[in-house]
């Protein structure tokens, strides 16, 4: 014969657990008087956003050439003399930008 144990009830002390376990981000050893920094998940989650069809130098590239090279592929130009030529001007355009006259 099984206990009768509630899976209802069993269910809904496990949620809670899981619940008081992770409500709060625990850091010990940090602080100088030895006493632990408890911070509300709430107050430190940072939701996370993922850009997809980046090229794969992406961090090479500014907003404005990511855009022209999408908008090449999409139209199967990628490789184009006129594509590295645009390219070219608008890295010229953002290095020259930095640069002190």
């Amino acid at each position: 014969m099984e206990p009768s144990f509630g899976l209802d009830a069993l269910e809904h002390r496990y949620r809670g657990f899981l619940v008081d376990q992770h409500t709060r981000l625990t850091f010990k050893g940090i602080s100088r008087s030895g006493k632990a920094i408890s911070l509300p998940l709430e107050d430190v989650y940072v939701e996370l956003k993922a850009v997809a069809d980046v090229p794969d130098a992406a961090d090479a590239y500014s907003a404005d050439e990511r855009r022209l090279l999408l908008e090449a592929e999409a139209r199967g130009q990628r490789d184009t003399e006129d594509l590295r030529t645009n390219l070219d001007n608008l890295r010229f355009e953002r290095v020259a930008g930095h640069c002190d006259p």
